[in-house]
């Protein structure tokens, strides 16, 4: 027999079970939560420090098994103080029996709204000798950036500069934390991947579902007609046109639309405005030889892309990603 809880209710029952000493079952209402009200801070502190305090032991110290363990931990939750420290640790001990740069490597980021080839650009930057290049790796940083979120990037790209020619992160949530990016590093350099919104609209439309039930990461918290997600605070939210609310994939995909077109809108003014640190790069011409050529020249050491690109039409080449650091 299934028991449903309201919100309120379901944070009694889970406090009730951590207070008694039953972690499996409080871990568990605290996964439910999150899943169901993903913009609720508390329930994903609180499932993040769980899950970590129920499998941290099989995960030897200065481990690359422990670092994917707390990534995927904070994946699900947030930083907070206690998984910081334990993945820190963790990566110091990591990287001690590397060598030390004379002098910290590149730092990039790549930017773009997603379905935009960041994956295939990911592949061309790990090609580069003694590159350290990750796509989407935890924390997801939301729309509205958390301090501790945007901290916990800085620092572990601080640190991987003192050990590889090349420190580069894309995701698609980078966007409105550039500001603390430059700040950090001023030297750092952004690649933003803008692509022709149609295809981008009908590309998200294929990888997060279709009817009431799918993912709409663009929607408003309350909206009963889709079904939440862990990465929907790390989009905007738009107002559901209540003409289009009888067609759910007509209402997406005009939210799909907004957001591509101001988001490409906003790499467009951060490359006239910065050109020196911003390459603008359309998706459509991401394998010519003139942007490789281009891409070279900002990295500073010659790329490789990927024979086809990856994640068309789907997330496979992303999904099967394992995390190193």
């Amino acid at each position: 027999m299934r028991v449903e809880f309201d919100n309120a209710t379901a944070v009694k029952v889970a406090e009730y079970f951590e207070s008694a000493g039953m972690v499996s079952a409080a871990a568990k209402m605290w996964q439910g939560l999150s899943m169901s009200t993903p913009y609720d801070r508390e329930a994903r502190e609180k499932l993040g420090e769980l899950l970590f305090d129920q499998i941290q032991a099989g995960y030897p110290l200065g481990s690359a098994a422990r670092s994917r363990m707390i990534l995927d931990v904070i994946s699900q939750s947030l930083p907070t103080p206690k998984l910081s420290e334990a993945y820190f640790e963790n990566l110091e001990m990591l990287l001690e029996p590397r060598p030390k740069r004379t002098r910290p490597g590149e730092i990039i980021l790549g930017i773009g709204s997603g379905r935009c080839g960041s994956t295939s650009l990911c592949a061309a930057v790990a090609s580069v000798p003694e590159a350290c290049a990750v796509h989407e790796i935890p924390p997801l940083i939301y729309w509205e950036p958390l301090d501790e979120q945007v901290q916990f990037h800085l620092d572990r790209m601080r640190l991987l500069a003192d050990y590889y020619s090349v420190v580069f992160e894309a995701a698609h949530w980078w966007l409105n934390a550039l500001d603390r990016f430059v700040a950090e590093f001023p030297g750092g350099k952004v690649i933003a991947l803008h692509r022709n919104t149609d295809s981008c609209v009908r590309s998200f439309l294929n990888v997060k579902g279709r009817g009431r039930g799918s993912f709409n990461h663009w929607a408003p918290p309350e909206s009963n007609f889709w079904a939440p997600n862990l990465w929907d605070p790390t989009y905007p939210s738009y107002s559901v046109n209540v003409e289009l609310v009888p067609d759910p994939d007509t209402a997406k995909a005009a939210m799909i639309e907004r957001y591509v077109r101001e988001y490409n809108q906003s790499l467009r003014q951060l490359a006239e405005i910065d050109p020196q640190r911003v390459l603008l790069v359309r998706t459509e011409d991401l394998a010519s030889p003139a942007t490789t050529a281009r891409l070279n020249s900002l990295v500073g050491l010659p790329v490789t892309m990927p024979r086809s690109p990856l994640n068309a039409g789907g997330t496979r080449d992303s999904d099967q990603r394992s995390y190193t650091f």
